[in-house]
């Protein structure tokens, strides 16, 4: 069964045809015609999640498991406002999707028509480009003469025409880019009518891709000699979110080692066996209070800082460089170079800057790395020792929780303390996420279930109880798989705030930053088919984190009550048993 409105069939021949064979469908009418030629085509894997914001995590969630894009498809109206959330987060974190919105003709908009919104260039600057698909002029011809007459001044083939070519290039620039489109269709009523066969049969233009390779240029040469002809020079490498490739890791590995830099890492690198402070903050934090704070850090700032991956987490060592002077700052990777020290000089391929060390002859002065490794390893003590004795708190809570995460279990994080707790433990679990592109709690569950739905490895979501809360309609998605499990850590409110500086000092903060509740999961839990647990306690914690990961006929949801007027103490008290 095909839609036999044109541009509908035509949009989903292309989807098929580029390979694009996920879609996440939000019910409607006005999309009736692309959900016909989709539902019951076995060529396309159809998921229908009802909440368009949810749905698009789902989607985002997807795009990220099989590395390939998904498609999008909404009703018209304030259903693809919805989207916009999870768009923000695919355009900074480059993941691919392509937003197809159903739309009312353009002499049915601003006229009083329900459902009808301005959806053109809805998603302004922060999505890739949008298209305007033209209207179909075959399709209830009388409606559009009554209308718009001026519509008929084009013939139907010359429409096909133009919008086989707008859905090309947005699907080119999605895949050459990794970010996502919106593409816009109009349909006329009637919106249901379909045909057993399809309507024509669609020539699809090949997209080529740009090799995005970038040369070594002269600027970046002498930005590089100059940091490879002084092996004195302090070379720090600091890697953001990144999901590498076994050859990245190890190019990666004989770049460090060729400039004898200090390699900062976070939970979200997903760099293991590596030699690397992986606690970021277990470092900076103590030092900003150390006797020789000021001869410390000027000891540990660097004068080249090569960045990979996405975004990084750590506020503290963003504002550490920032105050750097004369800091030569190189992105590495085809990601978007941002200059988050302003101090970008410029980006390389990570292939085309470890060809180059190959060249040189270089014997790197290791004295830099190894000071701050060992004072680094010699904080390890006492970072035990403060976690065996720590009262339980979000702090404790993590610091059981992590190490016990088994190596066949892939993580997702939620924003905003669940992903800055986690940066001061070690897991061992296979990967580990969490959307950091726009940093906000929206969609974090969504976007887990959407991952584990593709992927089907064992997931866990480790989320706080506000995150949770605002995406409980992650749950409906159907089916979830028996093997995601869920970890809230309910402290009643944005534990977060506590521990910002000055926060606790905005009136009324209980209500207004911390916003204080006494909602549980429970309730969520159990009515999404989810077996729940509960722990008040370390023991409590441990006892049902023993088989929390073994299979079960449904997914598992823990939730974890922790004291909200502790938590700031505990995490403060651990930078200072650090001194």
């Amino acid at each position: 069964m095909y839609s036999a409105i044109p541009s509908a069939f035509l949009l989903t021949q292309a989807l098929k045809f580029y390979g694009i064979n996920q879609v996440v469908i939000s019910p409607g009418s006005r999309n009736a015609p692309l959900i016909l030629s989709i539902a019951t085509d076995p060529d396309f894997q159809a998921f229908s999640v009802i909440d368009e914001r949810s749905a698009a995590f789902y989607a985002l969630g997807r795009a990220m498991a099989s590395k390939s894009p998904v498609a999008l498809i909404c009703t018209s109206g304030s259903a693809l406002l919805n989207y916009y959330p999870a768009i923000a987060e695919a355009y900074y974190s480059q993941i691919p999707l392509v937003v197809i919105s159903a739309d009312r003709p353009s002499y049915k908009i601003d006229i009083g028509d329900g459902q009808t919104i301005r959806q053109n260039d809805v998603f302004a600057s922060l999505i890739g480009p949008s298209f305007k698909l033209e209207q179909d002029v075959e399709h209830n011809a009388k409606e559009i003469a009554r209308f718009s007459s001026e519509l008929l001044l084009m013939d139907q083939a010359s429409v096909e025409r133009v919008n086989l070519n707008r859905i090309t290039e947005a699907i080119g620039l999605m895949r050459q880019h990794r970010i996502p489109v919106h593409i816009n269709s109009p349909f006329e009523e009637p919106l249901y009518e379909s045909v057993l066969e399809p309507p024509t049969v669609y020539e699809m233009p090949s997209i080529h891709l740009k090799e995005e390779v970038r040369p070594l240029n002269q600027e970046n040469r002498d930005l590089l000699a100059d940091v490879v002809s002084a092996s004195s020079k302090r070379v720090l490498v600091l890697v953001g979110v990144w999901d590498p490739l076994p050859l990245e890791v190890e190019q990666l590995k004989t770049i460090v080692n060729h400039f004898g830099a200090l390699l900062l890492t976070e939970t979200t690198s997903n760099l293991k066996d590596t030699v690397a402070i992986d606690s970021i903050d277990t470092l900076l934090a103590p030092l900003e209070q150390h006797p020789l704070s000021a001869e410390l850090i000027e000891k540990l700032m660097p004068e080249v800082v090569f960045t990979i991956g996405g975004l990084v987490v750590s506020k503290k060592i963003k504002a550490l460089l920032r105050k750097r002077q004369g800091l030569a700052h190189v992105h590495i990777g085809r990601g978007r170079a941002l200059n988050t020290f302003n101090s970008l000089k410029g980006s390389l391929d990570l292939g085309v800057l470890y060809d180059y060390t190959q060249t040189l002859e270089l014997s790197a002065d290791t004295s830099y790395r190894d000071y701050w490794m060992a004072y680094y390893l010699n904080l390890n003590d006492k970072r035990k020792a403060f976690a065996a004795k720590a009262p339980f708190s979000d702090f404790s809570v993590f610091a059981k929780l992590l190490p016990a995460i088994s190596e066949d279990v892939v993580v997702h994080f939620s924003n905003s303390s669940a992903i800055r707790y986690a940066q001061f433990f070690s897991s061992r679990a296979k990967m580990q996420f969490c959307n950091r592109g726009t940093s906000g709690i929206e969609g974090s569950t969504s976007t887990s279930v959407g991952y584990a739905s593709f992927m089907g490895d064992k997931t866990l979501l480790i989320s706080g109880d506000l995150s949770f809360l605002y995406d409980s309609n992650a749950l409906w998605n159907n089916p979830v798989p028996s093997n995601f499990r869920i970890v809230v850590v309910n402290n009643r409110g944005g534990g977060i705030f506590r521990i910002l500086p000055q926060a606790q000092k905005t009136p009324r903060f209980e209500d207004f930053l911390e916003t204080k509740h006494n909602r549980t999961a429970q309730s969520i839990a159990l009515e999404n088919h989810f077996e729940y647990l509960e722990a008040r306690s370390l023991d409590e914690l441990a006892e049902c984190l023993n088989g929390f990961f073994d299979e079960s006929a449904s997914p598992k949801l823990l939730e974890v009550f922790t004291p909200s007027d502790l938590n700031e103490k505990v995490l403060f008290d651990y930078f200072k048993s650090l001194l």
